[in-house]
Protein backbone atom coordinates (compact mmCIF):
# COMPACT_ATOMS: atom_id res chain seq x y z
CA UNK A 1 0.00 0.00 0.00
CA UNK A 2 1.06 3.27 -0.82
CA UNK A 3 0.41 6.63 1.17
CA UNK A 4 0.27 9.98 -0.41
CA UNK A 5 2.18 12.59 0.95
CA UNK A 6 -0.52 14.78 2.37
CA UNK A 7 -2.73 11.88 3.06
CA UNK A 8 -5.52 12.82 0.52
CA UNK A 9 -4.72 9.68 -1.47
CA UNK A 10 -4.23 5.96 -0.13
CA UNK A 11 -3.32 3.74 -2.96
CA UNK A 12 -3.71 -0.02 -3.31
CA UNK A 13 -1.90 -2.34 -5.74
CA UNK A 14 -4.48 -4.73 -7.15
CA UNK A 15 -4.16 -7.79 -8.78
CA UNK A 16 -4.74 -7.85 -12.62
CA UNK A 17 -7.42 -10.93 -11.77
CA UNK A 18 -9.40 -8.30 -9.89
CA UNK A 19 -9.22 -5.81 -12.83
CA UNK A 20 -10.34 -8.04 -15.70
CA UNK A 21 -12.05 -11.48 -15.57
CA UNK A 22 -13.31 -12.49 -18.88
CA UNK A 23 -15.95 -14.95 -17.27
CA UNK A 24 -16.98 -12.03 -15.31
CA UNK A 25 -20.15 -10.44 -17.84
CA UNK A 26 -21.67 -7.36 -16.90
CA UNK A 27 -25.05 -7.56 -15.58
CA UNK A 28 -27.85 -7.06 -18.42
CA UNK A 29 -31.06 -5.27 -17.52
CA UNK A 30 -34.03 -7.69 -16.98
CA UNK A 31 -36.07 -5.24 -17.80
CA UNK A 32 -37.61 -4.84 -21.42
CA UNK A 33 -36.88 -1.55 -23.69
CA UNK A 34 -40.08 0.06 -23.75
CA UNK A 35 -40.93 -0.57 -19.47
CA UNK A 36 -37.37 1.24 -19.19
CA UNK A 37 -38.57 4.01 -21.14
CA UNK A 38 -41.82 4.43 -19.32
CA UNK A 39 -39.92 4.53 -16.19
CA UNK A 40 -37.52 7.49 -17.82
CA UNK A 41 -40.89 9.10 -18.68
CA UNK A 42 -42.22 8.82 -15.31
CA UNK A 43 -39.01 9.72 -13.36
CA UNK A 44 -38.67 13.03 -16.08
CA UNK A 45 -42.56 14.47 -15.05
CA UNK A 46 -42.16 13.84 -11.34
CA UNK A 47 -38.57 16.17 -11.54
CA UNK A 48 -40.60 18.55 -13.64
CA UNK A 49 -43.12 18.57 -10.98
CA UNK A 50 -41.15 18.99 -8.23
CA UNK A 51 -38.88 22.05 -10.22
CA UNK A 52 -42.30 23.66 -10.85
CA UNK A 53 -43.49 22.98 -7.05
CA UNK A 54 -40.00 24.35 -6.29
CA UNK A 55 -40.29 27.76 -8.05
CA UNK A 56 -44.14 28.18 -7.02
CA UNK A 57 -43.00 27.86 -3.40
CA UNK A 58 -40.38 30.86 -4.19
CA UNK A 59 -42.72 32.98 -5.92
CA UNK A 60 -45.42 32.56 -3.30
CA UNK A 61 -42.76 33.06 -0.49
CA UNK A 62 -42.10 36.35 -2.05
CA UNK A 63 -39.49 35.93 -4.38
CA UNK A 64 -36.90 35.20 -2.27
CA UNK A 65 -34.02 33.40 -3.91
CA UNK A 66 -31.64 32.33 -1.75
CA UNK A 67 -28.22 30.07 -2.64
CA UNK A 68 -30.18 26.91 -1.26
CA UNK A 69 -33.20 27.72 -3.45
CA UNK A 70 -31.31 28.22 -6.91
CA UNK A 71 -29.13 25.16 -5.91
CA UNK A 72 -32.24 23.13 -5.72
CA UNK A 73 -33.05 24.52 -8.86
CA UNK A 74 -30.32 23.87 -10.60
CA UNK A 75 -30.00 20.08 -8.79
CA UNK A 76 -33.61 18.88 -10.20
CA UNK A 77 -32.77 20.98 -13.65
CA UNK A 78 -29.54 18.95 -14.00
CA UNK A 79 -31.59 16.25 -13.02
CA UNK A 80 -34.36 16.33 -16.14
CA UNK A 81 -31.72 16.88 -18.33
CA UNK A 82 -29.93 13.93 -17.81
CA UNK A 83 -32.63 12.10 -17.53
CA UNK A 84 -34.21 13.35 -20.99
CA UNK A 85 -30.31 12.48 -22.46
CA UNK A 86 -31.16 9.22 -21.16
CA UNK A 87 -34.88 8.86 -22.50
CA UNK A 88 -33.61 9.93 -25.92
CA UNK A 89 -30.52 7.04 -25.82
CA UNK A 90 -33.30 4.43 -24.75
CA UNK A 91 -35.58 5.36 -27.85
CA UNK A 92 -32.52 5.19 -30.08
CA UNK A 93 -31.76 1.76 -28.89
CA UNK A 94 -35.45 0.86 -28.94
CA UNK A 95 -35.57 2.20 -32.61
CA UNK A 96 -32.09 0.28 -33.70
CA UNK A 97 -33.80 -2.56 -32.23
CA UNK A 98 -36.85 -2.40 -34.29
CA UNK A 99 -34.77 -1.74 -37.16
CA UNK A 100 -33.26 -4.83 -36.52
CA UNK A 101 -36.11 -7.09 -36.10
CA UNK A 102 -36.85 -6.07 -39.46
CA UNK A 103 -33.78 -6.40 -41.31
CA UNK A 104 -33.80 -10.00 -39.68
CA UNK A 105 -37.58 -10.66 -41.17
CA UNK A 106 -36.88 -13.34 -44.07
CA UNK A 107 -38.93 -11.87 -46.74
Amino acid sequence: MITDPDDAFEWRTVPASEIIDPDKQPPKNPQPIRQRIGNVERRVAMLRRQLRDHVEAIIEGGNKLDLVATAISEDLTTKIEAQERHLANLRKVEQMRRRAERAALPW
